[in-house]
């Protein structure tokens, strides 16, 4: 998948899960109630005209399948909340799972160290600047570690994340290990893209434009779709004891037609390439169903590979760098 210009100020938004693993293992929380999955669809608030209820309700019922059928199997350990921002319309699959962000967490790195540096009457250092591109579009998690510190640490992000709204995420010592859910991450991208989690539009052009730069090989899950569609995200992996490979992916895609975000999380996979596969199936069930007239295949990437980017700096292979996903030290 080639990079995508930003053509309107919101961008898709996907979050690369990619987490230095410390000693010991970590045990995934298991859903808040049961096991069982639950399906919301849930309408915003809008000045209704005649027949929009009815059309709100059908395109809630034609998503659900949607997602219904592409998650398969693999209901019980997927959660996905879509907000289609041109009716208002929202659905969330299995809303009450709670899952590791890996390296998802980085959009609220960067959005919280932008928000305290404008606090400070300043904006980001040209280092701080440096950092965060190679924080967001290649996932680096040295970088990650080095913001973090300078935002304030762990207390400072868990801050960053309450101002936002996010009462169900829980920041963690090792930072990828943090907790959230899907509404928490679906809360996040749309204060992104409406704006409204900057007091200065400039920060959230900056924010759109670095997560509409992701490499290629981590553009998967959300950014699965045509070429044509503009896509922010931050995509996030890491394997976990016990339950598996967590893989999630957050962001924001703007077509001709389509206007939504969305954000899955997923555990309990195998490999990290099957909960790739289950993410992009997903993402392009939501794509189609969401087009004016039923959307055209996406054809976003489901062969993952982990080859770098031509002309990569040789830190990107180093320790504390997202490649490959599974970390070599």
């Amino acid at each position: 998948m080639t990079k995508r210009s930003v053509t309107r100020i919101a961008l898709a938004t996907t979050v690369a899960m990619a987490l230095p693993l410390g000693g010991g293992s970590v045990a995934l929380a298991a859903p808040d109630s049961s096991s069982q999955v639950t399906v919301q669809a849930v309408p915003m608030r809008r000045a209704e005209t005649p027949g929009s209820r009815s059309a709100d309700q059908a395109l809630q019922a034609r998503l659900t399948a949607a997602i219904t059928r592409a998650v398969g199997d693999r209901a019980d350990d997927v959660s996905v909340v879509v907000h289609d921002r041109r009716s208002g319309v929202t659905v969330r699959h299995n809303p009450s799972l709670r899952n590791c962000t890996g390296s998802i967490v980085k959009a609220l790195v960067l959005v919280g160290l932008v928000r305290a540096r404008r606090a400070d009457g300043r904006t980001l250092s040209n280092s701080e600047r440096s950092l965060a591109r190679r924080m967001i579009t290649m996932s680096d998690n040295d970088a990650t570690s080095a913001l973090i510190a300078r935002l304030g640490g762990r207390g400072a992000l868990q801050r960053a994340a309450r101002q936002l709204g996010m009462t169900r995420t829980q920041v963690a010592g090792s930072w990828g290990r943090t907790m959230t859910t899907a509404s928490d991450q679906a809360l996040l991208i749309d204060k992104i893209v409406d704006g409204e989690a900057f007091t200065d539009r400039d920060d959230q052009a900056y924010v759109l434009d670095l997560m509409g730069k992701v490499v290629p090989e981590q553009a998967w899950g959300v950014g699965s779709v045509p070429e044509e569609a503009d896509v922010a995200l931050k995509n996030g992996w890491v394997p976990l004891t016990p339950r598996g490979w967590r893989v999630n992916s957050i962001g924001h895609v703007s077509a001709p037609d389509r206007d939504y975000t969305l954000t899955m999380l997923s555990y309990d996979n195998g490999t990290m390439a099957q909960g790739v596969t289950v993410l992009d199936a997903v993402s392009k069930a939501v794509y189609r169903t969401l087009g004016t007239s039923g959307g055209s295949t996406a054809k976003g990437a489901q062969q993952v590979t982990f080859a770098l980017p031509k002309g990569a700096p040789e830190w990107l292979v180093g320790p504390g760098t997202a490649f490959p996903p599974y970390p070599a030290w």
